[in-house]
């Protein structure tokens, strides 16, 4: 059943669960999970996980365990790159005006469609989009 203002009080399969004293919608816990905030609002910790942010509030950490996931930002804010670690293997992954690339240690999964772009001829520039980005983090 919610409460007053909407939140939700318990939930089967999860249990209870109980609210920040001042961010009145920051869950602290749900069931047996955990929950922590900086003055700003964000999440910073998540059943033992840690999450960094930027100056900007932008996540640029994540670490669980010994996985960890660190991201980087354009002078727009934009993503343009995550580093991932997880059982001693990287994966790096480009984001590039909407595409991306995922770099798995030398090899690199990408798969590109052409088509013209928007008010040339068939013979003039070419955009690419992804086709297939099934390999980038199943590998």
């Amino acid at each position: 059943m919610p409460s007053s203002i909407g939140n939700v009080s318990w939930k089967m399969g999860v249990g209870n669960y109980a609210y920040h004293a001042t961010r009145k919608r920051a869950v602290i816990t749900a069931g047996s999970n955990s929950y922590g905030y900086d003055a700003n609002g964000n999440m910073t910790s998540r059943n033992g996980s840690s999450i960094g942010y930027t100056s900007y509030h932008l996540p640029s950490s994540i670490a669980a365990g010994s996985s960890t996931s660190t991201l980087s930002y354009g002078a727009y804010r934009n993503r343009y790159k995550q580093v991932a670690v997880a059982g001693g293997i990287t994966e790096t992954t480009i984001y590039v005006a909407g595409l991306l690339a995922c770099t798995r240690a030398t090899e690199v999964i990408l798969a590109m469609l052409t088509y013209p772009a928007r008010g040339f001829p068939s013979s003039g520039p070419r955009i690419a989009l992804p086709l297939s980005l099934s390999g980038c983090g199943s590998r």
